[in-house]
């Protein structure tokens, strides 16, 4: 038996699969993706984010900054755009050459401030996707490590995630001399982000990743070999249609950041770090619970499972509500994109999708990604 554990990164909740021979008998669920921007934490391990400390790139933490004791880079300019791109691989080779990270390892900082660069951590410096990881949870591939099974994995993070570049790195003898894969796909997310996912290129591309699919699929019943796939995505992909300037909000309150506050703006969520219950107060009463969004309360703290045992999150977090985008923010900085994601579960087109074979399970119609992880570990015969 050949088994494939398809990730599509940006994959929608759609009905594009049950229109093909090959997967319309597959059983399809909703996934509820994790708080934010970073599932996959959820899906390896099973956890949720204040269990694994996920949800978002970077956390407050000075200590542990690859950027403290840096001190230029508070004289760095931002502007223009082209002089900023040059100065950040700069940056970042000297990062690696001073700091001795690994060539190989991906950093990316975005449009954060240079002067704020050395408040802020990465949240999780792992490689949950490397079976050599030595997280504080087993993941699924430190778990087929354990049991000795043997796979092949094609696409992020080791490699490009393009379609045209997994086609190329996953050739027909390794299909025929493997039987556990893991391909991840992120041409959606891409795709997404610039024209949307309600767009025509969005949905072309999803038909292009369905028929490479098929096309696994027919090599292996031409070759009379049995396979399964199961097929799952990380978040969905919500068009644009509105956007805030928290920057200038925070502005009009005459408050200094480093003095008085520090703040970090991802896409849909602007994560605040205040002095005193002052300056707290004024800040939240700056930026308002209306139509663009709203601040975290307790309840949905305890809802999306985002009680971490820390502020590194952010003390007060204001969350976009869906098609809500933050701009500027610390990743696009003032560019407009057309698709985003990171919304609560209301939102129903941030939500993705898994596809699987089996029908004696996950029999309700939505599920959390914790759940994929009982999934792979079953569907990977890894209990």
């Amino acid at each position: 038996m050949k088994k494939f554990v398809i990730i599509i990164d940006a994959l929608k909740d759609v009905t594009a699969f049950k229109d093909s021979e090959i997967f319309k008998e597959y059983k399809q669920n909703t996934i509820l993706p994790p708080f934010s921007f970073k599932p996959e934490a959820s899906f390896l391990t099973g956890y949720p984010p204040e269990k694994t400390d996920s949800g978002t790139m970077y956390i407050m933490d000075k200590k542990s900054s690859y950027f403290k004791n840096i001190f230029f880079t508070r004289f760095l300019p931002e502007k223009p755009d082209i002089l900023r791109k040059v100065i950040k691989v700069l940056l970042l080779r000297y990062l690696k050459f001073v700091k001795k990270i690994n060539s190989n390892k991906k950093i990316d900082f975005g449009f954060i401030p240079f002067k704020l660069l050395s408040n802020f951590a990465l949240s999780n410096d792992f490689n949950l996707f490397d079976s050599n990881c030595n997280f504080k949870y087993d993941t699924v591939f430190n778990k087929l490590k354990s049991k000795d099974k043997k796979y092949l994995y094609v696409g992020e993070p080791f490699i490009s995630g393009k379609l045209e570049n997994v086609r190329e790195n996953l050739s027909t003898s390794e299909l025929d001399n493997n039987n556990i894969f893991f391909i991840y796909i992120t041409d959606l997310d891409t795709i997404g982000h610039e024209f949307g996912g309600n767009s025509k290129e969005y949905s072309q591309q999803l038909s292009k990743t369905i028929n490479y699919l098929e096309e696994i699929a027919v090599y292996l019943k031409r070759k009379s070999l049995i396979y399964e796939f199961l097929i799952f995505g990380d978040h969905g992909m919500v068009d644009i249609k509105r956007t805030i300037n928290i920057e200038k909000k925070i502005k009009q309150t005459n408050l200094k950041i480093n003095r008085d506050y520090m703040y970090f703006l991802d896409s849909t969520l602007a994560r605040f770090w205040f002095r005193n219950e002052q300056v707290k107060q004024k800040i939240k009463d700056s930026i308002s619970n209306d139509k663009y969004g709203s601040w975290i309360s307790n309840e949905e703290k305890t809802e999306y499972q985002i009680n971490f045992q820390h502020d590194k999150f952010g003390e007060e977090i204001w969350w976009a509500s869906g098609g809500t985008l933050i701009s500027p923010n610390f990743w696009q900085g003032t560019n407009f994109i057309k698709g985003m994601h990171g919304y609560k579960d209301e939102v129903k087109e941030n939500n993705t999708m898994v596809l699987y074979k089996k029908d004696d399970n996950l029999s309700y119609d939505a599920i959390s990604m914790t759940e994929i992880n009982k999934l792979l570990i079953e569907f990977l015969e890894l209990n």
